[in-house]
């Protein structure tokens, strides 16, 4: 779990160790650089503060708006397999990635196109996506009714109605219209459920115009990087999904992967920090283009918070789960494709092994 810490300020006597932080996921805000000493990771901030991160247990680092990297914190990031990620200040956009080596994975992606390139499995494979985030909002829709709280009549009804059209649905489109449907009841609903200065319409981004879209915002891409960082160590091209069609630069099976996640862990939880006064209306800050994004001052706070209810709520395991999930789809689509596959050529051999006397090397070498 992480821990909210205050940097102390740096003294000269080297008799004062640094503080040290051993967590799954740091956040380091800028301006600062990211060195090595002793083998360990050392962030030091504009103002002469130091943390010492232990590698043991690290998995990700995000990086938000200036911060460098030296050669000696490239070496130990690239041994550690770390998930190096620079985003912006307000953690809604990604500036760059740190990539490791990933050329002894060329098998994995090769399998991974064969299966992206057979419109069955993408139609079996968005089916189970849209079906897993329809039945989040059902569950979240009967949350909020079990609690009190007043949902339309006839809503969960036609998201029931929705997963049932997901199991009939013939093309990858159509699942993509079922799906944006049934979000769209589904922040109809979220809308009523604020109270207080709260206030949420619709959902609006690039940028996000109010503070609760600023916060759906930022968490959603808290769950994408780390999605994305998972599916590039296991060696797969993240470009390539089901139902998010290809389109250069963006992440679309990482995108898949993290639909079904989007309402349980980042939604539900919006509406709770608001309504118990974790996070703040004055938290936020206006920009001269309209844009709404937490204040320098605050993102570390409600970053600690969100790093708290990840772990609490056991969803790095949920996530590695969607995406093993992922991987055995695409996986058991190969072996199918290779078995029928393998079936029509031996049937072919024999066929003219017999017609022709031919062919009786391959036969003999496959069987």
């Amino acid at each position: 779990m992480m821990n909210l810490f205050t940097l102390p300020n740096r003294t000269a006597s080297p008799s004062v160790p640094l503080t040290h932080i051993r967590v799954s996921v740091a956040h380091l805000t800028g301006p600062g650089k990211l060195g090595a000493s002793n083998g360990s990771l050392i962030f030091e901030t504009a103002g002469s503060k130091q943390v010492r991160l232990d590698t043991d247990g690290l998995s990700d680092i995000l990086a938000y708006g200036e911060v460098t990297l030296t050669c000696g914190a490239m070496k130990i990031i690239d041994q550690n397999k770390i998930a190096l990620t620079w985003l912006s200040t307000n953690g809604c956009d990604v500036h760059g990635r740190f990539t490791h080596d990933h050329s002894d994975r060329c098998l994995t992606r090769l399998l991974q196109f064969q299966s992206w390139e057979d419109k069955r499995w993408q139609l079996m494979t968005a089916k189970h996506i849209v079906n897993s985030k329809v039945e989040s909002i059902h569950s979240a829709m009967r949350h909020y009714q079990r609690q009190g709280r007043t949902i339309e009549k006839g809503l969960l009804d036609k998201i029931s109605a929705s997963v049932l059209r997901c199991g009939e649905a013939e093309s990858v489109d159509q699942l993509r219209g079922i799906e944006g449907y049934a979000s769209s009841l589904w922040f109809g609903c979220y809308s009523t459920l604020f109270r207080g200065n709260w206030k949420f319409t619709t959902r609006n981004r690039r940028p996000p115009k109010d503070p609760v879209n600023s916060l759906l915002s930022l968490f959603y891409m808290q769950i994408l990087h780390r999605v994305v960082a998972r599916i590039e160590s296991k060696g797969y091209e993240v470009g390539l999904g089901a139902l998010h069609e290809f389109r250069p630069g963006r992440a679309s099976m990482a995108c898949d992967i993290i639909e079904p996640l989007r309402v349980p862990v980042v939604d539900r939880w919006v509406l709770a920090i608001c309504h118990q006064g974790i996070v703040k209306p004055s938290d936020f800050e206006t920009q001269e283009s309209g844009a709404v994004f937490l204040a320098k001052t605050s993102i570390g706070k409600v970053l600690g918070r969100f790093e708290e209810h990840w772990h609490q709520g056991n969803f790095e395991s949920i996530m590695e789960q969607q995406i093993k999930d992922w991987i055995v789809m695409m996986r058991e689509n190969v072996s199918l494709t290779t078995s029928r596959a393998a079936t029509y050529l031996k049937t072919r051999l024999v066929r003219e092994s017999t017609n022709q006397g031919a062919g009786r090397t391959e036969l003999d070498a496959m069987q």
